[in-house]
């Protein structure tokens, strides 16, 4: 049978000499699933929040997966969540209403956003995230919690 992605016939003792030189696994081209997350919110006057990530990527507004926008969003969180010095803990069994009242209580941040697609400008929450355990999947209603969070002015430079 010729080769295949699970077993290649020719030039197996390059292919074995190479990947014992220089591994490589799917774990190069993926983040794991449990890693932490930053997830923002634009927090209006009247204290309200609206999210402002772009994603999903199959949603009509990045024309159904067409846009790469959105796929700058998380380097550009992942600057203005590095940036910030203050954070609030949320407590694991708060809910994101409950940590965004104690997050309220921080000093504005502010953080300049240099980010060449600039996506969050303005007043902001910022939340660290954390998928939800397989094992308590059942028992919870989101995929996600929230971990610590912080209220930014972030400064878009660029237009």
């Amino acid at each position: 049978m010729p080769s295949n992605v699970l077993a290649v016939k020719e030039g197996e003792p390059l292919r074995r000499t190479l990947v014992s030189l220089a591994p490589q696994a799917w774990a190069f081209f993926t983040k794991p699933p449990n890693d932490p997350e930053f997830a923002v919110y634009q927090l209006r006057d009247d204290g309200s929040i609206e999210s402002l990530m772009l994603t999903p990527q199959t949603r009509p507004g990045n024309y159904f997966g067409l846009s790469r926008k959105q796929r700058s969003q998380g380097p550009e969180m992942g600057v203005i969540g590095n940036t910030i010095k203050e954070w609030t803990e949320c407590s694991p069994d708060a809910d994101r209403g409950e940590c965004l009242e104690s997050v309220r209580s921080l000093k504005l941040q502010v953080v300049d956003n240099e980010s060449p697609v600039a996506s969050v400008c303005g007043r902001i929450v910022i939340f660290q995230t954390k998928a939800v355990p397989w094992a308590y999947r059942e028992f919870e209603s989101e995929a996600r919690f929230e971990v610590k969070g912080a209220v930014v002015e972030s400064r878009c430079t660029r237009s």
